[in-house]
């Protein structure tokens, strides 16, 4: 029975992706007529937000090239779509409209990988067949694992893969099997806003996803090692009288994959759960004087700021077995901070840093230096060029 299942499932895909075919060269001519001029830019990331490197790079292009025409993705039901549709031309994400876009507009960028496609048939096409199209993937963070699913083999439509540090260059560059400099070192499109800021009395938490948690039930997920770090993590009261006396408040915020367990975790007097959409991630980053994390890749937004990290891997050994291959980044040869394993070893490492007013120690000073060549707030008009040129190429 599993395997007629199984057979009957693939069967139904392969016929749903037959049907999108037919219904894609039939609506090309029309999307090409309606769109295809090369001053359409079109512009999102998942759809549903406005926070990271899409948005920043679509107000960019608003500001200064009145030439192009950006159209940014984004369901009316998004906190930030008002704000979005109040500076420029906004699409509903898997309308009519959104999928004549995405045919026609010879100029596709998104920082979820083909993340402007309204339907899973369009971005499996996008990866599988080259296009005349320029196809850019902004990221929403610096990579440090190996993802076989992002190799040029497999994504053969990309042709701007935007690299954040140069670590991360040389490594997709050498690794990932890219070819005609599709991998460049620009810098992530938000980092131009990563030099001016105002820091508060904040310390973030951002732990980030784990495969095997999605899709849990709250009760299920309360026994998971994960919740019982973080959780015993934030009720700890050296932690929180640390914090007291040092007039700081902690900002706990989920990866946005376990965002619908976030109310399992419970505020107190200094811990305050942040929900999606209740603040900007960005914003988030730049008002904290110290990040908390585990794995999750925003510790380069700090290290680009040049401000202290501590990494809490209570499940160091089996991390990597449920996520990615391990890449060019060993954590304690090239980490920006203290790596703990236990709660206590997290709270003395806090504890620490708060003490050395959230002074960077050298070691971690000279790696984040290594990292970032550029801190020039022209990340975005480098990403901007590049697609340039490759459209005016075509």
């Amino acid at each position: 029975m599993a395997n007629e299942t199984k057979n009957y499932l693939k069967i139904r895909s392969k016929f749903k992706y037959i049907l999108f075919l037919i219904l894609f060269f039939l609506s090309y001519p029309l999307a090409k007529i309606l769109y295809g001029r090369k001053r359409n830019w079109l512009i999102c990331e998942r759809g549903n937000d406005a926070q990271d490197n899409g948005y920043i790079f679509y107000c960019y292009v608003l500001d200064n090239h009145k030439d192009i025409n950006p159209v940014y993705i984004i369901t009316k039901g998004a906190k930030e779509y008002k704000t979005v549709k109040a500076i420029g031309k906004v699409v509903e994400p898997k309308s009519f409209k959104h999928f004549l876009m995405v045919i026609g507009c010879p100029v596709k960028i998104s920082s979820q990988l083909f993340g402007y496609s309204p339907w899973a048939q369009l971005a499996l096409y996008f990866r599988r067949n080259k296009t005349k199209d320029i196809h850019v993937f902004l990221q929403h963070g610096v990579i440090k694992n190996t993802h076989e699913g992002l190799f040029g083999d497999v994504c053969k439509s990309l042709d701007l893969f935007v690299c954040g540090a140069k670590p991360e260059y040389d490594f997709i560059s050498n690794e990932f099997h890219y070819k005609n400099n599709v991998p460049q070192y620009t810098g992530l499109a938000r980092y131009d806003l990563l030099t001016d800021y105002i820091t508060k009395d904040q310390i973030v938490f951002m732990p980030t996803w784990r495969a095997s948690l999605v899709g849990m039930s709250d009760d299920v997920f309360v026994q998971s090692d994960f919740y019982k770090n973080w959780s015993s993590l934030i009720k700890n009261e050296d932690l929180i009288q640390c914090c007291k006396k040092n007039n700081l408040t902690i900002k706990f915020y989920l990866h946005y994959s376990l965002q619908k367990y976030s109310h399992l975790f419970k505020s107190n007097d200094v811990v305050k759960i942040v929900f999606f959409g209740e603040e900007v991630v960005q914003d988030l980053l730049k008002e904290s004087r110290l990040l908390v994390t585990d794995f999750s890749s925003v510790y380069f937004d700090f290290g680009y700021m040049r401000k202290p990290v501590v990494h809490f891997q209570f499940d160091e050994s089996t991390f990597n077995d449920e996520h990615y291959t391990k890449g060019y980044f060993d954590y304690r040869r090239d980490g920006f901070g203290d790596i703990c394993l236990t709660v206590d070893e997290t709270v003395d490492s806090i504890i620490k840093v708060i003490q050395n007013n959230f002074d960077v120690e050298e070691k971690y000073l000279k790696r984040m230096n290594a990292n970032f060549v550029y801190r020039d707030n022209k990340n975005c008009e480098r990403i901007y060029n590049r697609i340039c040129e490759l459209r005016d190429k075509k």
